[in-house]
């Protein structure tokens, strides 16, 4: 079965269509879920469950390397995207996952990210030394400067850091050079 993105819009059709495919069921004919209902569903219960199993994850492997990125949407509203990449201990396969994206208060500066990202970790029980891979980002002064950056505070906490620009903007500016 394939994954597809389908709008919360779709839950407020959902039980109608259920209804008229299968009205002789009791559980249909009982069945009471809207867009605002499943939309609590999804961010407050199922997404509080998928953060649990990651964290649980994220606390049996070796290590872990952090991804980020910072965001701003068309509301000018900042956010900043934390992965983390590990070797899951029960597959021995490697996983990328989301694990917070992250509200970005005043100008998202150096400070203000390193800030949140810390508390969340704080939050989740997941120590600094938990972190001994890489950290991976785009190239802006901001993040990988040699100054005063997001950068020099993660090697300020973690030794032997593994540092990689984000392969999808390399990649970018190798096709766009090109």
């Amino acid at each position: 079965m394939s994954r597809r993105s389908v709008p919360l819009q779709f839950l407020d059709h959902l039980l109608e269509t259920l209804h008229f495919v299968a009205d002789d069921s009791k559980t249909i004919r009982d069945m009471k879920c809207n867009r605002s209902k499943g939309t609590y569903l999804l961010t407050e219960c199922l997404s509080t469950y998928a953060h649990q199993r990651l964290l649980e994850g994220i606390r049996t492997a070796n290590g872990i390397s952090i991804l980020c990125d910072k965001a701003t949407d068309i509301t000018m509203k900042k956010t900043f995207c934390v992965n983390v990449r590990y070797v899951d201990s029960e597959c021995a396969t490697t996983k990328t996952k989301l694990y917070r994206l992250l509200s970005v208060d005043g100008n998202g500066g150096t400070d203000s990210l390193f800030s949140i990202l810390e508390d969340a970790l704080m939050e989740d029980g997941i120590e600094w030394g938990k972190v001994v891979g890489g950290y991976t980002s785009d190239g802006e002064n901001l993040m990988q400067g040699a100054n005063n950056s997001y950068l020099t505070r993660m090697k300020a906490k973690v030794q032997g850091l593994y540092i990689l620009k984000c392969y999808c903007h390399s990649f970018h500016l190798v096709a766009s050079h090109a």
